[in-house]
């Protein structure tokens, strides 16, 4: 009795080379199984009303076989992406690169803590020449074969006319690799037709967190640091953000980002906010954020100078709380000056005869032209 209930639910699957395993997930998507309580094949009434129509079994199952298909293709471009350093010779002069500098072809997890909530910035702040109008959304669009298109929402901050700095994993994921494009685009009330869009032809990606983007390692995550490059100047309304390292004494900061990828632009606060170098390569802080917030700068509230930029989260284990965390600059190789020169000299923008940058190999990644720099 039990093999006719099998050919029953046989006939309903659309794939030919169906398997045992699918026959019996089937089964028991019908809440049944091969036993005494079945009479000639059929279930007894009490199963028989919660049983499910055939069309419906049939697209689960195509269903949980599209998401096979799908995570089988992440993992191929994962594994394409990290074979693509492992076969390359990295080294240069003997010594580990320090970025990954790309350019146009010729031819992108956070937490709300409910202590410093998050609150619109003034419009004042974020308008042409305000203290926030240089904190800008990253838009970075991934496609790879057979992989659903993926547009990914962060946050940035502008430096000077040409160049905005953010986190590596807004425009390099770990599944898709290298965003196939990238735009900077300002807060909503600053700019409500977004004439101001700017579009990304070459950044530098940290060669640590490109090597092995999914690596959850402190090592890597401190690496987790990114400089773009607009093709065209940013609007004459956009302030540029100076830069610093980071104090080692306590500090008030505030945490900006578009959080959800909304237009606007939000910020949080955390107090007494202390670098530790000897304890983590990582910023505590206590601001709330949402995805999306990822990138935005982490700014001295006294000076109005950014030192970190927000990253993601630390879960809470039974030792430690929740708490957020941020990249810091001009510490751990994360030297936004430095990765300018790089893209400068790989771009041959403002290229000098500078002996302290030195290029490796070239290379392609995705549509874009690449190569290691120290």
């Amino acid at each position: 009795m039990g093999t006719q209930l099998t050919e029953r639910v046989l006939d309903v699957s659309l794939d030919d080379n169906a398997t045992n395993t699918d026959t019996l997930d089937s089964t028991r998507l019908y809440g049944v199984s091969c036993n005494s309580n079945h009479e000639n094949g059929v279930p007894k009434d009490s199963t028989l009303k919660n049983r499910a129509p055939r069309k419906t079994i049939a697209r689960k199952i195509i269903a949980r076989k599209t998401k096979a298909r799908n995570k089988l293709a992440r993992n191929m471009r994962l594994r394409e992406i990290r074979a693509q350093f492992r076969c390359r010779r990295a080294l240069i002069d003997r010594c580990m690169p320090e970025a990954v500098v790309f350019r146009r072809t010729s031819s992108g997890n956070e937490a709300i803590l409910e202590e410093n909530p998050m609150a619109d910035c003034p419009e004042d702040t974020v308008q042409d020449g305000g203290s926030v109008s240089g904190v800008m959304m990253v838009v970075a669009t991934f496609e790879a074969p057979g992989v659903r298109r993926k547009v990914l929402k962060s946050t940035g901050v502008a430096i000077n006319d040409y160049y905005i700095m953010t986190v590596a994993h807004a425009i390099w994921d770990s599944n898709f690799g290298l965003a196939s494009s990238i735009t900077v685009i300002r807060d909503i009330r600053a700019d409500p037709s977004q004439e101001n869009m700017r579009c990304v032809d070459a950044g530098a990606v940290h060669y640590q967190w490109a090597r092995n983007p999914g690596d959850t390692s402190e090592s890597t995550r401190k690496n987790d640091f990114a400089i773009l490059h607009v093709s065209e100047p940013f609007h004459r309304g956009v302030q540029p953000m100076a830069y610093q390292e980071p104090p080692t004494h306590p500090t008030d900061v505030s945490i900006y980002g578009f959080p959800r990828g909304g237009p606007r632009l939000r910020y949080s606060t955390s107090h007494q906010v202390k670098y530790a170098p000897n304890v983590s390569g990582l910023l505590d802080h206590k601001g709330d954020t949402e995805y999306g917030s990822s990138g935005g700068p982490v700014v001295d509230i006294s000076s109005g100078t950014a030192f970190g930029l927000h990253r993601g989260f630390a879960k809470k284990t039974q030792t430690t709380p929740l708490i957020n965390k941020a990249v810091l600059l001009q510490v751990h190789g994360n030297d936004p000056h430095r990765f300018m020169q790089f893209i400068d000299d790989f771009t041959e923008e403002n290229s000098t005869e500078d002996s302290s940058v030195i290029k490796g190999d070239e290379f392609c990644v995705g549509i874009w032209d690449a190569a290691f720099y120290r």
